[in-house]
């Protein structure tokens, strides 16, 4: 799944692209070749549009494998904590070295973990990938991850508030803030009631 934000202007878009790849065993198993050519062909439709990335769950394990060229590419090592591979790992490095993108996981030099942890184990099944032009390894840290994401949800929150409908619901000791859409009818007065009913009797049991 593609979602493009471009700003009032048109000047600037932004392209992020959300990818799911079933497990190597699973009942509903794909054809990963075909997966990754049709999501290569968008990249080159999407790509040219502006900045972009993505992510998503794909299941596949690298290890240390290479996802650039060696002594052609000019990209920072990864930092590896999941030796472990399979074969959704060797495609997807290959995929990356064609569409000239790189894993951003291990090059976060701040904060690198497992992305999945059970009883059985841990692993790093999960992904954030960026076109090679765009890693600047100089700024590369979670601060600066933190805040382009922080940039990223607030223009979220401002293309919703402008875009949906939605009611003020008030309460007791005043109005929030919560923005409900007036197309799907979930909220009612007879809720807004409950609602400050249950903020009293939160008051009273706190002042005991």
């Amino acid at each position: 799944m593609w979602i493009n934000i471009t700003d009032k202007g048109g000047t600037f878009q932004f392209n992020a692209c959300v990818c799911y790849l079933p497990p190597v065993d699973s009942a509903r198993n794909v054809d990963t070749q075909e997966f990754d050519d049709t999501v290569l062909s968008q990249i080159h439709t999407y790509g040219k549009t502006g900045l972009f990335f993505m992510c998503g769950d794909l299941n596949s394990r690298c290890a240390d494998m290479e996802d650039f060229i060696p002594w052609v590419d000019d990209i920072m090592e990864r930092d590896v904590i999941d030796y472990v591979s399979n074969a959704y790992g060797e495609i997807l490095c290959d995929f990356l070295i064609n569409s000239n993108c790189c894993i951003l996981n291990g090059r976060n030099t701040k904060s690198n973990n497992y992305t999945y942890v059970s009883k059985r184990g841990s692993s790093v099944v999960d992904y954030c990938i960026v076109p090679y032009e765009n890693l600047d390894m100089n700024t590369v840290n979670q601060e600066g991850i933190n805040k382009l994401y922080g940039d990223f949800v607030d223009i979220l929150k401002n293309e919703m508030n402008d875009c949906l409908d939605y009611q003020t619901v008030k309460l007791q000791d005043g109005q929030s803030n919560k923005k409900r859409r007036t197309k799907k009818p979930v909220w009612s007065d007879h809720l807004t009631v409950l609602l400050n009913k249950v903020c009293e009797a939160e008051k009273d049991m706190l002042k005991c």
